[in-house]
């Protein structure tokens, strides 16, 4: 890889673990106002209208055929839908630390809406935060970085992201991180590496 072209990603993906990292903090606000499945149609629907007038912004032409159509559709219940819905409900009963941390292994490995009549400036901005960033611009910059990069440090920006999570939710949320979380996800990483044999557990001369 030429050092211009490690240079050129290098701030997007800082800026995408920086979003993706502060994704679970929007959610646990934007549960104060909305259920589960408001939080995730909140987050399609912005993501997909940032990506639309981005699009016209810089005269991309959508795909029409619909066989294709077909193929994003059930993309996007896989990648979107059904994971912004989950994460959502998790949400309703751990913290935005210990869902930041259990999506670390992501590289390893129906919408009712309101819950209330009241909104609060802050969870309705971490709303649109979370659609326009989180899931509209998220996606350009990712699909960037592997373009420039590779999909493998595409992929390791999620590592990044859990420990945005947590810086995040202890200084806004004022959440506690337990010890066991961290050993937990470190584990649980170690784990997965071993069983796909990205850490060999024989030496050279064994073999």
């Amino acid at each position: 890889m030429l050092k211009g072209q490690s240079k050129s990603w290098l701030g997007i993906y800082i800026a995408l673990g920086i979003v993706w990292g502060c994704s679970f903090i929007f959610i646990k606000l934007g549960l104060e106002f909305l259920t589960p499945f408001g939080v995730a149609f909140g987050r399609c629907a912005l993501g997909a209208l940032a990506l639309l007038v981005y699009s016209r912004i810089k005269k991309i032409s959508l795909v029409k055929d619909r066989r294709m159509l077909g193929h994003l559709w059930v993309v996007s219940l896989l990648l979107n839908v059904i994971p912004g819905i989950l994460f959502a409900l998790a949400e309703t009963e751990v913290t935005s630390i210990l869902a930041g941390i259990i999506n670390a292994v992501t590289p390893l490995f129906l919408f009712d809406g309101l819950t209330g009549d009241e909104y609060r400036i802050g969870p309705v901005l971490a709303m649109v935060a979370l659609g326009v960033f989180g899931s509209g611009f998220a996606y350009i910059w990712n699909f960037t970085i592997m373009r420039a990069a590779g999909g493998a440090i595409g992929s390791s920006v999620t590592y990044v992201t859990p420990v945005v999570a947590v810086i995040v939710g202890l200084i806004f949320l004022q959440e506690t991180l337990h010890w066991y979380e961290p050993v937990g996800a470190i584990a649980v990483l170690l784990g997965a590496a071993i069983a796909q044999g990205r850490i060999p557990l024989e030496s050279k001369s064994n073999r």
